[in-house]
Order: C-alpha cells, then sequence, then structure tokens
C-alpha cells in the first residue's frame, strides 16, 4: 500500500483527545509519522467560539438597530442586523439624514456632553422613505480614535425590523491546518542523528550547528547566544541553567517565541533506547488569531456593555441569565433569574407561552 504525505491531519480518538498527524516520505522510500496532541488547542477555540457565538447571538438578535461608526467621517464599524433591516444599505451614516444638518447638530451635542437620548430626526429608511426616529448614543475609544455606538427607534409606527437576522458569516476558524511540523531525532547521548529541512528552517540561527553529532545542550547555548530565543536574552545564562537542570528527558510540550517573530509549539518525547524525538509546530498564525479575536472580542463586548438599551440573554426553561448589559442591570438591578423581576408571575408564563408559540415577543408592555 502505498504512502501518501500528510500534512496536519487531525482526528479524535475515543478518549476525547485530539491529535494532529503527518506522514513525510523519506529518500529511502520509507516514511515518517508525526503526531502532535492539540486537544487543549481544541478545547481553546471550541471556549473561544462559545464565547463569540453568545456575544454575537445577544447582538444579532436584538431587535433594536444599533450602529458603531466614526464621528468625523461617520464610517460605518459595525452595523446589527435589525439596523440594515431600518435603513438599507447605505454608503456612511450621513446618508441617512434627509437634512444633513441634522446630523452636524447631533454630532455637536454629542461631542459636547459625550452622551445623546432621544434625539428626534428625520431619517430615510430601507425604502428611501422619511421616517422620523429617536437616536440615543455614546462616545467610546476604540484603537485611539473616538467613536459613536448609537441606536435607532422608529417613531413612526414603532416597527422593530421583522427581518429573519443574518447569521455571523465569518467564524474564527481554520486554527492551524495547513502547518508542517518540524522533526529532529537525538540519541541516548543527547546528539542530533537526524532532522528534517523544516527543523532547520525553524532554527535559523542555528543552521551551520544542525549537524548529525551536535549535542542538543550545544544547540541550546548556541541558539541562546546568537538571540534565537526570546525569552533567554538578557538573562542566557539564567536561561541555560535552567536547562541544565532538565538535562534528564522527559515528555514535555512547550510554546516558545523565536528572534524572527514566529511562534512554534514543540513537544519532546523519549526513545525506548534512551534518546529522545523533539517536534515543532509553527503556531504563528495561532498567535496572530488569538490576538485578532481577543481585539475583535473587545469591540464587540465594548459595542454591548456601551449601548444604552438594556440587552438580556437567559434560559427559557429556568430563566437563569447567561448575560445581561450595564444597562440591564442599571434598570432591573442585580437578579440571579428573571422570575425575580416580575411583579406577577403570570406575566412570566404568558410571555414564555408567547415567545415559544411564536418565536418572538414585541413590545410587550410588563410590570
Amino acid at each position: 500500500v502505498g504512502v501518501e504525505k500528510v500534512t496536519n491531519h487531525e482526528l479524535e480518538h475515543a478518549d476525547g483527545r485530539w491529535y494532529a498527524i503527518s506522514s513525510n516520505l523519506t529518500r529511502q522510500g520509507g516514511f515518517v509519522i508525526t503526531r502532535s496532541d492539540v486537544t487543549e488547542r481544541k478545547l481553546m477555540e471550541e471556549a473561544q467560539r462559545q464565547s463569540d457565538a453568545v456575544v454575537r447571538q445577544v447582538l444579532d438578535a436584538c431587535p433594536i438597530p444599533i450602529q458603531i461608526s466614526t464621528v468625523e467621517t461617520a464610517e460605518l464599524l459595525y452595523r446589527s442586523p435589525a439596523h440594515y433591516a431600518l435603513f438599507g444599505e447605505v454608503e456612511d451614516g450621513r446618508d441617512y439624514y434627509t437634512n444633513p444638518d441634522d446630523r452636524l447638530e447631533y454630532i455637536k451635542l454629542l461631542n459636547t456632553v459625550g452622551v445623546v437620548d432621544d434625539f428626534e430626526v428625520e431619517l430615510f429608511n430601507a425604502a428611501k422613505e422619511p421616517v422620523w426616529v429617536s437616536i440615543s448614543a455614546r462616545l467610546i475609544e476604540f484603537q485611539g480614535e473616538t467613536v459613536v455606538v448609537s441606536n435607532s427607534l422608529d417613531l413612526t409606527d414603532r416597527v422593530v425590523a421583522e427581518e429573519e437576522t443574518r447569521h455571523a458569516k465569518e467564524r474564527l476558524t481554520d486554527a492551524i491546518d495547513s502547518l508542517s511540523e518540524g522533526f529532529a531525532l537525538f540519541d541516548n547521548e543527547h546528539k542530533l542523528v537526524m532532522c528534517n529541512e523544516r527543523y532547520v528552517e525553524m532554527n535559523p540561527l542555528l543552521r551551520d550547528k544542525i549537524v548529525p553529532g551536535t549535542e542538543y545542550y550545544d544547540l541550546l547555548s548556541t541558539g541562546a547566544k546568537r538571540g534565537q530565543y526570546t525569552d533567554a536574552i538578557g538573562r542566557v545564562e539564567e536561561w541555560l541553567d535552567a536547562r541544565k537542570k532538565g538535562s534528564v528527558i522527559t515528555e514535555r510540550r512547550y510554546d516558545f517565541q523565536t528572534s524572527d517573530g514566529h511562534w512554534y509549539s514543540g513537544a519532546r518525547r523519549p526513545t525506548r533506547d534512551g534518546g529522545f524525538v523533539i517536534t515543532r509546530i509553527d503556531i504563528t498564525e495561532r498567535k496572530a488569531m488569538e490576538e485578532a479575536q481577543r481585539e475583535a472580542d473587545a469591540v464587540v463586548r465594548q459595542l454591548v456593555n456601551a449601548c444604552p438599551s438594556a440587552l438580556e440573554m437567559r434560559r427559557i426553561d429556568d430563566g437563569e441569565f447567561l448575560f445581561r448589559s450595564p444597562a440591564a442591570v442599571a434598570i432591573l438591578g442585580e437578579r440571579d433569574v428573571l422570575a425575580a423581576t416580575y411583579v406577577s408571575p403570570q406575566d412570566q408564563v404568558e410571555l414564555h407561552r408567547d415567545l415559544e408559540a411564536s418565536g418572538e415577543v414585541i413590545d410587550r408592555r410588563i410590570q
């Protein structure tokens, strides 16, 4: 049976752990298989997807039109599905206004006090028909720029968008689907026996030292002194002493950064004859993705927290809150479950009944 080159094929074992497996052909006609435990990354990605899904669910399911835009140029940075439904496609935030001077007045007031509540103005809706709306807005700082977070209420007929909300199309997926591994084998004297070219590429400052017979500690020492490992810069001797203490080779996983900006996830596993194998995976893209995700999550959470409308997400069976915006807490106070906010428990029963029957409840007045 022929063996093909396989790179970073991920599979789940019966015990629930995930592994990334690659096979590479050798020049002699054989092949090498590497396997890396990626369970922690899988768990992290799943947790991040769930966190992102909850926050975006709150925004996308909110029936109130929400928008975030720049102050001066009115560039649109975010629009909720309800906002699209009410106002349609526009080039920027100035296109809504039937009278451009109204926006100048609105921005002047916003710049003066940083807060605008119930600013009534005539805007164009999605059908390009003039409608009266009430705008509430807040100024926040994002990436060194002052932006406007606002929500709009249709004063003409108090109709909240009925169009089906669009699910977010972009998911933070494909974490490290196309990464290849570096592979190095050391004997029972900790001397290099062989390695692949990818391992050499991952150690650019050690290329002249990565030859059979070189001791593992010598590679670490040379790399530290040449500035390859960022965590060894300025503390080379201390860094090397810590690795001397770990001269007894045991199984170990670790992440580290090299001076060229790359991040790697390394694994070291003992062999039966007393040697060990090192595999390395380039996780630079994942590190960049994590930072981008943190920034994206911060933007979305900043938007939710700055929104003057009360937003809540809860379980329908027991009323336990999954999410409450600061505005919701300010209006209704601290609560563990929804029932604590109702004057009449029957109102909650009727609301749940209607919500389960039609999937939505709009403009229900409850005490």
